[in-house]
């Protein structure tokens, strides 16, 4: 026998069986240990749902043609010129969405892309038209009433763009119901100057992509409740059993409605679970989800609200959703916390196993080195 070998061999002290499967659980709650903690709460919300729409109905008046419909152009225009007799003024109106009418607008936009504008600065005001009218049939002699005070004024720029117009508050009052929704004239301050200024806006009609549009911001009274009663708000739920009871009010009785839930996933969120063709009872919308049902992450949840016809069906990912939120007729959102404790969050539990496959690999390779020494 190899005297060397021999040397070898009396000199090692392989650790007892029970001390490496002390070591090798210990490396496996190491690794395991922060997959299965609950993620940090974090704070639930109605999340403001932003829309962009384009006009339903422009055109422009001029006073010098007065029986002339524009309906078809690819552009308005605004004037002040000829001493009060050719002066012009862009309309153009735009279909809301069925917006819940308890919702708080934060902000709403009117757009219009200037592809001329005056040399000499010119103030324009927007007033809320509170008449019927058709992109059709309108001309100066049939135009519509409006609102004598302006809504919003704003100066031309120095050179070809968008002018941006502040309606927040038409907009609140066309989704709570205080107004009708008409839409909007477009003049001149000062209308009736000895020299013509002219601003030319493009119109739906236009090829360029630059049309007409009005951008929405606003949070829908959509709540998640920690009861079946909904009567406290509850943004977070830590206990195994807990449901998601989501209730919705002010919304349209006409309409029929999707929800969808989407976990906390860090990838985007995925579809947990659909709930189609939900009606509206007075105006109320019910909803709600088992949490510990199904293969879900913990994290902020979504609870996302469409109608039931329209548009593209929800997709599987929530950051689908955000980043095209016309394409799917969003109506509303909530969010809230669902930490590890209220879900069998199953991904974390097969991470977890695998920290343990690998710490028992770990053993059986040094195991099987000892013993080759050996």
């Amino acid at each position: 026998m190899d005297k060397k070998r021999i040397k070898v061999r009396a000199g090692l002290k392989p650790a007892p069986t029970a001390r490496r499967i002390l070591i090798a659980a210990c490396l496996a709650a190491a690794l395991a240990a922060p997959l299965l903690q609950p993620l940090p709460a974090r704070a639930g919300m109605n999340v403001a749902v932003t829309r962009t729409l384009s006009a339903s109905a422009d055109s422009w008046l001029e006073e010098g043609s007065q029986n002339t419909n524009y309906g078809s152009s690819t552009t308005m225009s605004v004037w002040s010129a000829g001493g009060g007799t050719k002066n012009a003024r862009a309309i153009v109106w735009f279909t809301l969405p069925a917006i819940p009418t308890g919702s708080t607008v934060t902000t709403a936009t009117l757009s219009l892309y200037a592809s001329a504008v005056p040399a000499s600065t010119r103030t324009y005001d927007v007033h809320r038209i509170t008449a019927t009218w058709a992109e059709g049939t309108v001309t100066w002699r049939l135009q519509p009433a409006f609102n004598s005070t302006a809504t919003t004024s704003l100066t031309t720029p120095g050179t070809a763009g968008w002018m941006n117009f502040t309606v927040t508050s038409d907009v609140s009052a066309f989704i709570t119901g205080s107004a009708t929704n008409y839409g909007w004239v477009i003049k001149d301050q000062t209308e009736g100057s000895g020299t013509q200024y002219r601003t030319d806006y493009y119109t739906e009609e236009n090829a360029s992509a630059n049309k007409p549009k009005l951008t929405v911001t606003y949070t829908a009274p959509w709540d998640s409740y920690t009861t079946s009663g909904r009567t406290v708000v509850g943004d977070t739920y830590t206990t195994l059993g807990d449901s998601a009871w989501m209730k919705g009010t002010t919304f349209s009785t006409s309409t029929t409605y999707n929800i969808s839930y989407y976990d906390g996933d860090v990838s985007g969120g995925f579809m947990v679970f659909p709930q189609d063709n939900v009606t509206a009872a007075g105006g109320t919308l019910n909803s709600d989800y088992l949490l510990d049902s199904g293969n879900a992450v913990a994290g902020l949840w979504h609870a996302v609200v469409q109608p039931n016809t329209g548009f593209s069906v929800f997709p599987n990912n929530y950051d689908t959703i955000i980043a095209a939120p016309d394409t799917y007729g969003l109506l509303a959102n909530d969010s809230f916390n669902v930490a590890a404790s209220a879900i069998p969050e199953l991904p974390t539990v097969f991470s977890a196993l695998a920290a343990v496959l690998f710490s028992a690999g770990i053993y059986w390779w040094m195991r099987r080195r000892v013993y080759r020494v050996c």
